[in-house]
């Protein structure tokens, strides 16, 4: 009771002094393509502060409105209330999952930056069927069927996104972000209007390995390559050749809506 009473009340304070002025970043992307590493990065500049994978849909501008008070309450790091340059330029959040997003309208509002993150559809099926397989009993072909739809979800986010021309998403691909993520990441300073510069090294939070990506890799702060995450090692699970077909078409659609990167 005491702890929604503050929420409540954080949220009254953050509507009242001027939540519009706050951007919001949404990473969009799907499980097992960086979104975590990606909001880790991120979230290392001062000028940008998130959560993590907060598991809450957002649907309209009382949801970008709850995000920025729901980060509050959880840091509780009064400055998000409060308008820049004091309080951070942009609030981040990470939506991997179709239900947290279904109106794609939401991409197209006023201070909404749209960050699809992608990753090619064979590492992802490796790593998506080692973790879910192992820890909450998924097949390969459940981890195959949700990419399928959520690849299709994401091109259809990026068409959206678009509409309102070239500057209002973009595209980092993961397998840029592992193996040069100073490159990657840099045409998102001036995208986001903020300075700074990304190595591939973050800062550890206080949600991480709870809201997002749980294993061991995501404490290292800094990208990993793929020989140190043990990647090398998987195999590719088995499934039909046409579900094959239809993953990478979907992949390739999405990104070439997108382009190739930033």
């Amino acid at each position: 009771m005491r702890r929604a009473a503050r929420e409540a009340l954080t949220w009254a304070a953050y509507s009242r002094r001027g939540a519009h002025s706050h951007g919001t970043v949404l990473i969009v992307g799907h499980m097992r393509a960086g979104t975590s590493v990606t909001a880790h990065l991120l979230c290392s500049n001062p000028r940008i502060t998130g959560w993590g994978e907060r598991n809450r849909p957002i649907t309209g501008p009382h949801d970008l409105a709850r995000l920025a008070a729901d980060v509050a309450w959880r840091s509780r790091d009064p400055r998000i209330v409060l308008p820049p340059p004091i309080g951070p330029r942009w609030v981040l959040d990470v939506l991997n999952h179709d239900h947290l997003a279904p109106q794609h309208g939401v991409f197209r509002r006023r201070g909404v930056r749209t960050l699809l993150v992608l990753r090619r559809p064979e590492p992802t099926l490796a790593s998506m069927h080692a973790y879910l397989g192992r820890h909450y009993g998924w097949s390969a072909l459940r981890c195959a069927q949700y990419l399928l739809v959520r690849l299709r979800t994401m091109t259809s986010i990026a068409r959206s996104v678009r509409a309102d021309g070239d500057d209002a998403g973009r595209l980092v691909r993961f397998e840029d972000l592992e193996t040069e993520p100073s490159a990657a990441l840099a045409p998102l300073g001036p995208w986001l209007e903020i300075r700074g510069t990304w190595d591939g090294g973050y800062l550890r939070q206080t949600w991480t390995g709870e809201f997002g990506d749980r294993s061991p890799s995501i404490f290292a702060g800094r990208v990993l390559g793929a020989r140190e995450r043990g990647a090398d090692a998987r195999q590719l699970p088995e499934i039909p050749d046409d579900l094959w077909s239809a993953l990478r078409e979907a992949h390739a659609a999405c990104e070439a809506v997108m382009g190739r990167g930033p």
